[in-house]
């Protein structure tokens, strides 16, 4: 295990007893300086990588033990969400042509990297240059952008990627169970590393604001993006937006089954097991399985950016 997510496990009790976040700082700079006492660029970034790779993968050290509270990860099998059954895996495995590749739907394998293996050790990928490599880094920096990280830009490297989401995952379709545990896994796993649950509640309904609601408006996410379009959950199910611009939007296309040529997981392109998966030298804890106890996200959804985050997030 790295000395950073050490430090993470460490002062996980200290941060449930300090949940109290100041207005004028950010959820990133906060627990940044909680965790590491020094808040910078190096260290912000060793926050939300833990963060992001705990929402994929699940939990992956033993953080668990600490706060009791179980991340499945995006890609769990038999996931569900509100009794609803949920399969994300496919939009990442190249078994579908969902995703959005010079404005054309394709099948590509994200997880070309080695899969939660990496993950678990607190990197994006086994080898740089593969799929995984970028849709993990992109992550990173979005996440670091979303968060309000103080250093963003500065030491913390900025997202260079598409801004508007709506244009990287109009291929998917998503529909509101499927967005919504996407979310909820984020905001799961912000509470596992010890984020309070009202700074939980700030972010999830952010990204349900930003992304589970279909035909929203152009809208600015990250510090000096333009205005675009950033709805991800498009499916008829979506709740719809206040001031809906839905004419904006292309009408929805399901993802056909990918045509074989996507390169497929180096094992055998299963879901990344939360219980199996390698862990980090040193660690000892283990997913839990069963329902998530965190409650849903999705109740209150914002109108204007929460204070302390950089918005106008994945």
């Amino acid at each position: 295990m790295s000395r950073y997510a050490s430090a993470l496990v460490f002062t996980l009790a200290t941060i449930a007893a300090a949940d109290t976040r100041p207005a004028d700082v950010t959820i990133c700079d906060y627990y940044t300086n909680a965790i590491f006492g020094v808040n910078n660029a190096t260290n912000q970034k060793a926050i939300v990588i833990a963060v992001v790779n705990t929402a994929v993968a699940g939990n992956y050290t033993h953080n668990v033990q600490k706060t009791n509270i179980a991340v499945p990860g995006i890609l769990a099998l038999n996931a569900t969400f509100d009794g609803t059954s949920v399969n994300l895996l496919p939009y990442f495995d190249g078994s579908l042509a969902s995703s959005s590749i010079g404005g054309k739907a394709a099948a590509v394998d994200w997880l070309d990297g080695g899969g939660a293996a990496p993950l678990y050790k607190s990197m994006p990928t086994s080898s740089n240059g593969t799929h995984q490599y970028t849709l993990m880094t992109h992550l990173y920096e979005y996440f670091g952008g979303v968060l309000g990280c103080s250093g963003y830009g500065k030491g913390f490297p900025s997202y260079n990627s598409t801004t508007s989401m709506y244009s990287v995952h109009k291929y998917m379709a998503l529909n509101p169970f499927e967005v919504s545990y996407f979310i909820e896994q984020v905001g799961a796993s912000a509470a596992s590393w010890g984020v309070s649950p009202a700074d939980v509640e700030v972010v999830g309904s952010t990204l349900q604001s930003l992304f589970g609601q279909k035909c929203t408006a152009n809208t600015s996410v990250l510090p000096g993006s333009p205005p675009e379009l950033q709805s991800i959950c498009i499916d008829a199910a979506c709740p719809r937006a206040p001031n809906a611009s839905c004419s904006a939007y292309d009408a929805v296309e399901r993802p056909a089954a990918g045509n074989g040529t996507a390169t497929k997981h180096p094992s055998n392109g299963s879901a990344p097991s939360n219980a199996s998966g390698t862990m980090p030298p040193g660690s000892s804890g283990t997913s839990k399985n069963g329902a998530m106890a965190l409650q849903p996200l999705i109740g209150t959804v914002m109108s204007a950016l929460v204070a302390g985050i950089v918005l106008t997030f994945l």
